[in-house]
């Protein structure tokens, strides 16, 4: 059941290719390097939760849109505006996650795969971490079709890294279909294969972007190649032809 990562992969792929974002991220976001300026403006995409319902399945979603507000030295001379630009963020942020939910309602990105249910909820943020943040949260659900049964089981298939010698550290993964890379998941430094294998099957991960086991899990094969066995529908769907393991040091 790839429902999960279809949500997630269609939400990425769409802030990915907007001209206003510059960093997308996931999961927790206290764990993203907020004090770092040059990944804002920033989409972070958090699921809340999933409800079974009946045949379908309900996510609850949380899209943060985020940027730096400037704040000018000079004399305030307009009180209503300030010494910032915190309403010019807010504007734009609003606008790529209005741009986001129209493209799901009935844009390009709707698909029959999963359904906007009701309308979405946007709440406005300022917040000073390291850096001083403003932008929005906007909540919504997701309905997806619940095509598991009773009777489904998971088959899984076998996908091979190269034969890794560790002339170098290793610590993420390109996840290569007949060559081209459809995915790419960063983790920490190892010097060996069993460290590394436990790393890329580390829950929870070892970091924000280390989304190795979204694809499955991971073992060492004996013969110097890392070992992942994914879900078959999840391999469909990602990939027509020979999905291979990409590891690398990045």
């Amino acid at each position: 059941m790839a429902n999960f990562y279809t949500i997630i992969d269609t939400l990425k792929n769409h802030l990915d290719n907007d001209a206003i974002v510059n960093t997308v991220t996931t999961g927790d976001i206290f764990q993203v390097d907020l004090g770092k300026q040059t990944i804002f403006p920033l989409a972070h995409i958090m699921v809340n939760s999933a409800v079974f319902e009946s045949n379908v399945i309900r996510f609850n979603i949380s899209l943060l849109a985020m940027d730096i507000v400037d704040i000018s030295k000079d004399e305030v001379t307009e009180l209503f505006i300030g010494n910032d630009n915190e309403q010019n963020v807010l504007n734009t942020q609003l606008a790529i996650l209005n741009r986001l939910y129209e493209m799901l309602r009935r844009g390009d990105l709707y698909t029959d795969n999963f359904v906007v249910d009701g309308n979405p909820t946007c709440e406005p943020f300022a917040e000073r971490f390291e850096n001083y943040l403003a932008g929005w949260t906007m909540t919504f659900d997701v309905l997806v079709a619940n095509t598991m049964t009773i009777c489904d089981s998971i088959t899984t298939q076998a996908v091979y890294s190269q034969i890794i010698d560790f002339t170098t550290p290793m610590n993420s993964i390109r996840y290569l279909c007949d060559g081209n890379q459809v995915a790419v998941c960063y983790g920490i430094n190892e010097n060996n294969i069993t460290d590394l294998v436990a790393m890329f099957n580390a829950d929870p991960p070892v970091q924000n972007n280390a989304c190795f086991l979204n694809y499955g899990t991971y073992s060492d094969n004996g013969d110097g190649r890392v070992r992942l066995d994914i879900p078959t529908n999840l391999y469909n769907s990602i990939c027509n032809g020979s999905l291979t393991l990409d590891v690398i040091y990045d």
